[in-house]
C-alpha cells in the first residue's frame, strides 16, 4: 500500500497515549517549549546522527543516554553492523553512552557484546 506506517517505539507510545514528538528539525517554533514541559528525568536518544544543543542536553534533569548499534569506540556511523561484518569481525552488539556537546565523545556507560556468526 505504500503508506506511511509508525515504527514500533512509536505505535506502543501512540496506544499507550504517551506522547510522541517528531519535528523535523530541533529550531521549529515551541519544539524546546514542549521538551520542557515534559518534564523528564532522563532523555534517550537513538540512531541521531548530529550535535545536540547545549539547551536539550540540559532538559532532563539526569541528562541524555544514547543507545549507539555498535561496540563503540571502533564502528561509528549510519552502517557500524554492516561495516564490522564487512570488516570481518567476529562480534558486534549496543553502546550506552552519556551524551555531551560532541559528536560520540560521552563516557561508554554499558555494553552488550554480540557475536558474528
Amino acid at each position: 500500500g505504500q503508506k506511511v506506517t509508525p515504527g514500533a517505539v512509536k505505535a506502543y507510545a501512540d496506544a499507550r497515549g504517551l506522547p510522541v514528538l517528531q519535528p523535523a528539525k530541533l529550531g521549529e517554533p515551541g519544539v524546546r517549549e514542549a521538551l520542557g514541559a515534559l518534564d523528564a528525568d532522563l532523555g534517550v536518544v537513538a540512531a541521531y546522527g548530529k550535535i545536540l544543543p547545549a539547551w536539550l542536553l540540559a532538559q532532563p534533569r539526569g541528562g541524555l543516554l544514547n543507545v549507539h548499534a555498535s561496540l563503540l569506540p571502533k564502528y561509528r556511523g549510519a552502517a557500524p553492523v554492516h561495516r564490522a561484518i564487512l570488516a570481518g569481525a567476529t562480534e558486534t552488539g549496543v553502546t550506552i553512552m552519556r551524551v555531551v556537546l560532541e559528536l560520540d565523545a560521552g563516557p561508554m556507560l554499558a555494553a552488550v557484546h554480540v557475536p558474528i556468526d
